[in-house]
C-alpha cells in the first residue's frame, strides 16, 4: 500500500503554493482523496506521482 499524503505533504513535495494545489485538485484527472475522517483528506502517494508525471 502506498503512503497517504496530506495537503501539506503535496505542497512541500512539489514545491507549490496552496492556491496551485487547489487549481490542480479542480482538474478532473487529479486523484480523488481518501477521506480518513470528515475533514482529513489524504491522497495516495503513488497516484499523485503518476498524475504528476502524466500531466507534465
Amino acid at each position: 500500500m502506498s503512503k497517504l499524503l496530506t495537503i501539506e505533504d503535496i505542497i512541500y513535495t512539489f514545491d507549490i503554493s496552496r492556491t496551485t494545489f487547489w487549481r490542480m485538485r479542480q482538474d478532473d484527472t487529479f486523484p480523488k482523496p481518501i477521506m480518513v475522517s470528515k475533514r482529513s483528506p489524504r491522497w495516495s502517494e503513488q497516484e499523485v506521482y503518476m498524475w504528476y508525471e502524466a500531466s507534465r
